[in-house]
């Protein structure tokens, strides 16, 4: 999104060393590399399609288990009182850089990303335009990624940022680009232990064909923007005809739309004028770049609006699977009252069973039976949950879920489970279900 300078410092200051303590306890696992494959950076999914491990910005945005784990980074994105997109925090090496570029997607047109710093160090330097700043942590920064920009982290230390994206409340934009208060008037968020914050996330969802307005929106926006890398005659005369196709491809997709719809229908027409416009496009676009950042305006064409005319709704998470989200084990004794407390709470639609206690989801796994190798009794601890168990056991456990009395499963009701020996196992099933919740009766 673009902003009318490079930076602002949003006057808030986070717990630095809670934030630390939280990031330091997600399990390397989590990390993973950048989907661009950029050296030495990677990231672990705190909100993201689904929940899922997916890099996608469209869907249901929702949190995965790693932000479950994560309550005092949960209170903080949860105090903008903002819808929040894909969210991450994102790691860069020792030594690493983020290369120059500009976000020139579709998902950056009307969405700014916020970071708030974790772990880094004075050298580490963000450029964003001719500006340079150094973000320390803690403090929460937003920068115009319409712009060029890059990060450089010189250092023998990884640097480490709690990154989130937004479109931002009326409140959320006086608040970051507003008039400035004294620093005695910042705000301060200290973690709350007894607070369970539920942050705002996005549900982004795409008709099948972009509506014309929203086309005339993104191409109208993007003709203003257009520049001539070097001025002269034929740069002019290609200037103006780029203008003309892109005014004339307006009208024709609003012709389509009015006479199709969005749904979908007569998708082959669609189709054939995005096809013809790119075509003529790549043709005229020599030597025509953005005015801002100098990137080229055919490239942008395609990655904010060509790119994203079209689209087959991208298949959701099994609803089943959706369900595995915050299962809650009740945890007990035998004879202790457990079957009371598991037919009280399994009677609500707020819960999925696996229709009572279920030995056979963790012994129907011959690997993890008393007798197997290194396993002794029932206790299990976290390192017999290896790849292989933990997608075996959450598709077993997704297969069996049913609803209260054996009605069919709900996607939006949580898992309920009580087997006295999984006492034993607490472990083992934090690490097959990261964002498990216990009862301890």
């Amino acid at each position: 999104m673009r902003l009318p300078r490079p930076f602002f410092q949003l006057p808030v200051q986070f717990d630095a060393a809670r934030l630390r303590a939280e990031v330091a306890a997600i399990p390397p696992h989590a990390w993973v590399a950048h989907p661009n494959g950029i050296a030495g950076n990677s990231a672990v999914r705190l909100i993201s399609a689904d929940g899922t491990e997916s890099d996608g910005v469209h869907g249901q945005m929702l949190p995965t288990p790693w932000l479950r784990s994560a309550p005092y980074i949960r209170q903080i994105l949860g105090s903008f009182g903002v819808v929040w997109s894909r969210s991450r925090l994102m790691r860069l090496a020792p030594g690493a850089e983020v290369p120059e570029h500009a976000d020139i997607n579709y998902h950056w047109h009307t969405r700014v990303r916020m970071h708030v710093p974790v772990i880094t160090r004075p050298e580490v330097r963000f450029h964003c335009g001719d500006e340079v700043v150094h973000m320390a942590p803690g403090q929460a920064w937003i920068f115009d990624n319409w712009r060029l920009h890059r990060v450089l982290n010189p250092t023998p230390e990884e640097r480490i940022h709690l990154v989130a994206d937004t479109t931002g409340t009326a409140a959320f934009w006086q608040f970051a680009c507003g008039p400035r208060p004294p620093p005695e008037h910042w705000r301060h968020l200290a973690y709350r232990p007894d607070v369970d914050t539920e942050p705002l996330t996005e549900s982004s969802e795409r008709a099948a064909v972009m509506p014309a307005a929203e086309v005339q929106l993104l191409v109208n926006d993007l003709r203003a923007e257009i520049s001539l890398s070097a001025d002269n005659a034929e740069s002019r005369l290609r200037a103006a005809q780029f203008s003309g196709l892109l005014e004339g491809f307006i009208c024709d997709w609003r012709q389509l739309c009015v006479a199709h719809g969005t749904t979908g229908r007569n998708r082959q027409s669609f189709a054939e004028l995005a096809a013809a416009v790119q075509g003529a496009a790549r043709q005229l676009g020599t030597g025509l770049v953005m005015r801002t950042n100098g990137v080229s305006a055919v490239n942008v064409l395609e990655a904010r609006v060509l790119q994203h005319l079209l689209t087959a709704n991208p298949p959701a998470a099994p609803r089943a699977e959706r369900a595995l989200q915050r299962p809650v084990f009740i945890v007990a004794a035998p004879r202790s009252g457990s079957t009371l407390l598991f037919e009280t709470l399994a009677c609500t639609p707020a819960f999925n069973t696996l229709g009572g206690e279920a030995h056979w989801l963790i012994e129907g796994h011959e690997s993890l039976r008393p007798g197997a190798a290194g396993v002794e009794s029932n206790r299990l601890e976290a390192a017999a949950a290896t790849e292989d168990v933990i997608t075996a056991i959450r598709q077993a456990a997704a297969a069996g879920l049913q609803g209260p009395a054996g009605a069919p499963a709900r996607s939006d009701a949580r898992l309920l489970e009580k087997t006295p020996k999984n006492s034993l196992r607490i472990a083992f099933l934090q690490r097959v279900f990261p964002d498990a919740q216990f009862i301890f009766l």
